[in-house]
């Protein structure tokens, strides 16, 4: 699977931790990536509680995005089981989502890395125009400084 787009994924470190264990094998996200398969690479956000904070710990593939909507009364065992998530906070999370599709983002192949990575590794894909004031240009490869809010598409080292 050469190729593929990488997606960088930030995600909390107990959540990272079931990944890595093989437990959690759904990332649940209100927006999902264009097309499947990609990479998936997980940034743990800052957490002083666990070992892994601020950095790229680990990748995933992922080869199937399921839509889901919270109108539908069917598979919540499924989706509870391969979220991680405890009846309460699936409950908290597809409240937020009342009558609107979100996305299953399917996790496989997990593999922590040995080192972790840290963001300036990566770079932003070379077609992102900004519009300075005078005209849109492109910004060629900018080095990543932040974590993006949920995940963006990203060029490797």
């Amino acid at each position: 699977m050469e190729n593929l787009d990488l997606i960088l994924f930030s995600i909390k470190p107990k959540w990272c931790e079931l990944i890595f264990e093989g437990k959690k094998k759904i990332e649940v996200r209100k927006k999902a990536p264009r097309k499947t398969p990609f990479k998936g690479l997980v940034y743990a956000t800052k957490d002083k509680n666990y070992k892994w904070s601020g950095e790229v710990i680990g990748e995933f593939i992922c080869n199937k995005i399921d839509t889901y909507n919270t109108s539908w009364l069917d598979g919540e065992d499924r989706l509870k089981e391969s979220t991680c998530l405890n009846d309460e906070e699936l409950m908290d999370y597809m409240d937020s989502f009342l009558d609107k599709d979100f996305y299953l983002i399917n996790i496989s192949n997990p593999i922590l890395y040995d080192k972790s990575k840290t963001l300036d590794m990566y770079r932003k894909p070379k077609d992102i125009a900004l519009d300075c004031g005078y005209g849109n240009f492109n910004i060629y490869e900018q080095k990543i400084l932040r974590p993006p809010q949920s995940w963006m598409y990203i060029k490797g080292e």
